[in-house]
C-alpha cells in the first residue's frame, strides 16, 4: 500500500527540505501534496526540486485548517499521511511503522 502525503507549509525554509526528501524517498509514499500557504522565504522554491510532488501554492496564509482541507481535494490513495512541514527527525522506519499499524486498524489510526 502507498499513500499520499499532505504537507501544508508556511515560511519553514530551514526545515521543510529534509522533511520532503524523506516523504519524496520513501518507497511507501504516493504522492507529496504541498500547500503552501502564502510563505514569503523560499519554502515554496525547495518544494520544487522533489519529484513526487503536487504543489497547490494558495497566495496568501489562511492557517493550517485551511492549507489542509486544500490539499485533502488532490488525495488519491487510499490513506493519508498529514506532515508537518518543520518536523524534526521524520525517517522512512517510521513512515513504514505508521503505515503497519494503519494496516491493523483502518478505521482508527
Amino acid at each position: 500500500m502507498t499513500i499520499d502525503a499532505i504537507v501544508p507549509c508556511y515560511n519553514e525554509e530551514p526545515r521543510v527540505g529534509k522533511v520532503l526528501k524523506t516523504l519524496n524517498d520513501s518507497a511507501f509514499i504516493n504522492k507529496i501534496i504541498f500547500v503552501d500557504g502564502g510563505s514569503t522565504d523560499q519554502s515554496l522554491q525547495i518544494a520544487k526540486g522533489f519529484n513526487k510532488i503536487k504543489i497547490l501554492a494558495l497566495g496568501k496564509k489562511g492557517g493550517k485548517g485551511q492549507d489542509v482541507k486544500m490539499g485533502l481535494a488532490l488525495v488519491e490513495s487510499p490513506a493519508i499521511l498529514l506532515c508537518d512541514a518543520d518536523l524534526i527527525g521524520l525517517r522512512e522506519e517510521n513512515i513504514k511503522e505508521m503505515l503497519a499499524k494503519y494496516e491493523q486498524n483502518q478505521q482508527g489510526l
